[in-house]
């Protein structure tokens, strides 16, 4: 859809989630981007919890969209 290809997102999720399923954040993912929305989907090696390499790319992908001026949703 036009009016979304500006938007953006991200999203991370510990492959070893024992508090949400990693299938639950997958087919958001999936059901995001058939929608029209473009964004990335950080796997990660651990559980329900932020590190800080998660941080790292979070931080990394907000000041890649500050840079080309998308809109983050």
């Amino acid at each position: 859809k036009p009016e979304l290809k500006d938007k953006t997102f991200f999203m991370s999720h510990g492959i070893d989630d024992d508090v949400l399923p990693l299938e639950n954040a997958e087919t958001l993912y999936e059901q995001l981007v058939k929608k029209g929305f473009s964004g990335e989907f950080y796997k990660f090696d651990g559980k329900h919890e932020i590190e800080s390499e998660t941080i790292k790319k979070a931080s990394d992908y907000i000041n890649n969209i500050v840079n080309n001026t998308k809109k983050i949703i």
